[in-house]
């Protein structure tokens, strides 16, 4: 998986609706792998969320711009021990992608 990346870190999350599962911070090249396991006992539908700042201005220090991809069924491992295929989303170029504005202090 490869972000384009446009000068700061890009924050990806892994969550579940009430969990967040992993957290990882792109390689200087864009690039990241992010793996999350969780002992629930419900079924599972995480979302890849992606933070970034693209296209913001200075003004929105404490701002990130969100990006969420659902992750495929085929991709989730089930049960102890179980292993997924990898997902794997391409190259994304996050300054033209739909998106929302998340003020909270993610950083600090």
């Amino acid at each position: 998986m490869r972000v384009q990346k446009c000068g700061f870190m890009t924050r990806t999350l892994v969550v579940t609706p009430n969990d967040q599962l992993a957290e990882v911070i792109t390689e200087e090249s864009g690039t990241f792998d992010v793996e999350a396991t969780t002992s629930q006992l419900t079924w599972l539908n995480p979302v890849l969320t992606i933070l970034h700042r693209c296209n913001l201005t200075k003004y929105y220090y404490i701002c990130y711009l969100k990006v969420e991809f659902p992750i495929p069924t085929k991709h989730i491992g089930r049960g102890r021990g179980a292993k997924a295929e990898p997902y794997n989303l391409g190259t994304l170029e996050l300054k033209n992608r739909a998106r929302d504005l998340s003020c909270m202090s993610f950083w600090f």
